[in-house]
């Protein structure tokens, strides 16, 4: 039950990040850095955007997204797949997880301050 100014919010959230990212790093750091912006300036953000997602949390070889709907995470999931497989022949694989989760909060305007499956479960 939601106590008194509780915001609760049905979303789905998508994770990726890019095996090898390391190894990559190691190999040529300034380059490595350089694909993955001009990736995500080029293409991943605009894709994210188009399928009416928000980056919440980028990262240098990935990223933690915002969604209304599982349809629209997985549309961009395989986008960001795609794409950062290409920024590299180096880059092995990409991981990605989209999750359908219940986002609580505590006050208007902030978001993540607990974040539970939709079956009730702790999130992963």
């Amino acid at each position: 039950m939601a106590t008194k100014g509780t915001q609760r919010k049905l979303t789905a959230i998508l994770v990726s990040d890019v095996v090898g990212h390391f190894r990559l790093m190691g190999a040529d750091e300034e380059g490595t850095i350089a694909a993955f912006k001009a990736l995500r300036a080029d293409q991943i953000d605009p894709k994210i955007a188009q399928h009416h997602g928000r980056i919440v949390k980028p990262m240098g070889d990935g990223m933690l997204a915002e969604f209304p709907s599982v349809e629209d995470a997985v549309r961009a999931a395989d986008v960001a797949v795609n794409r950062y497989r290409c920024v590299t022949s180096r880059a092995s694989s990409c991981r990605v997880d989209v999750a359908a989760c219940r986002l609580r909060s505590r006050r208007p305007g902030r978001r993540g301050l607990a974040a539970e499956t939709v079956r009730g479960r702790p999130a992963r």
